[in-house]
């Protein structure tokens, strides 16, 4: 009788789509963490590039899909340190308040930026803080807690991939 050949679920596809993302990360080390399911262990290389080719080369592109929608979802929602990295990158607006304009200019007619001088320019500086260098305060000490601290048990693994993988089923 022929051997069956190993066909990837959509879990094992999703597992090599994630990891073929993380830089360094090589396709024995992907194919270690897939098992089969008809021998219970895991899958040599040659067969993770076979059946999961398409995967192991969109991995990183699909990654760079979902950290640019969340940039610009970011961006949209005005959270400042990704309008600041639009405006730096994109806009060519730097913190020192100087804009260079690059080739493309259709997004700086899109954005209206001012700069106003200040009202305070013009004052004085305040006078610095006199400290008192001698003084030796009493230490501080916190109360004592009264609150026992509840032990809690590890949770349960939920699937066989939270398991280090010297526990998995079919490793032993």
């Amino acid at each position: 009788m022929p051997m069956r050949k190993y066909v990837p679920n959509d879990r094992d596809r999703e597992i090599v789509l994630r990891m073929a993302a993380i830089p360094g990360v090589t396709h024995d080390d992907v194919a270690f963490c897939i098992t089969n399911e008809r021998t219970g262990r895991a899958i040599n290389r040659r067969t993770l590039e076979k059946h999961c080719a398409k995967e192991l080369q969109t991995g990183m592109a699909v990654m760079k899909e979902i950290t640019m929608k969340s940039f610009v979802e970011q961006v949209k929602a005005h959270v400042w340190p990704a309008t600041r990295l639009a405006l730096a990158n994109y806009c060519g607006l730097k913190d020192n308040a100087e804009a260079v304009v690059n080739a493309n200019t259709n997004i700086l007619k899109e954005i209206n930026v001012r700069f106003v001088s200040s009202p305070y320019l013009n004052e004085a500086l305040p006078a610095p803080l006199e400290f008192d260098v001698e003084a030796k305060p009493e230490p501080m000490r916190l109360p004592a807690a009264d609150i026992p601290i509840a032990k809690t048990e590890p949770a349960a693994p939920r699937t066989e991939l939270d398991l280090p993988w010297y526990q998995r089923p079919g490793y032993q």
